[in-house]
């Protein structure tokens, strides 16, 4: 694959690309932990890989490549949002801080959420991907699952019970 890339061959980058983008989304999503910046990090990712794409080494699978270049750039926007917010730290504080526990908590709850979701059987959770996180209508799931609408609302339906079930132990936080 590495060699049809090598020699610019746009369909060897689509299917490099429908291969890998939910993976390296899902990484750079849990590190950035925003829809929108994992979309542009991703984004960025495969930009760079394809612009570089004569220098990568054969021996080193294309998915370690995407997830190192992804993992580097989410480190450097954490870094950027961590500057911006010191550079803030002199603006005045709220009346009530958060307290701590609650920061845990919430930090707690999204780590089980997403521990659910890479749970759920590959096409439930494409979908689930697809509609809650990417903003996709059901129509553009199927689509892209190349599968009929009741399909993906077969998949959705079946991923949110299950989603219901694993989180059981958090409902109070979510009523």
């Amino acid at each position: 694959m590495l060699e049809r890339l090598r020699r610019s061959d746009p369909e060897a980058m689509r299917i490099v690309v429908d291969c890998n983008w939910l993976t390296v989304y899902r990484r750079v999503r849990r590190m950035v932990g925003n829809r929108h910046t994992a979309e542009d990090v991703v984004q960025e990712t495969l930009i760079r890989f394809w612009s570089r794409r004569t220098k990568w080494q054969p021996r080193r699978p294309i998915r370690s490549i995407l997830l190192r270049v992804a993992s580097n750039l989410s480190r450097d926007v954490l870094r950027a949002r961590r500057t911006r917010s010191d550079s803030t730290a002199s603006w005045p504080r709220p009346l009530w801080p958060e307290q701590p526990d609650a920061a845990l908590e919430r930090q707690e709850l999204k780590d089980a959420v997403w521990a659910a979701i890479e749970e759920l059987p590959e096409r439930q959770r494409q979908a689930l991907v697809l509609v809650h996180f990417e903003g996709c209508s059901y129509q553009e799931v199927a689509d892209k699952m190349t599968v009929s609408l009741q399909t993906v609302a077969n998949h959705l339906t079946a991923a949110r019970k299950k989603l219901r079930q694993a989180l059981e132990a958090y409902a109070h936080y979510l009523n």
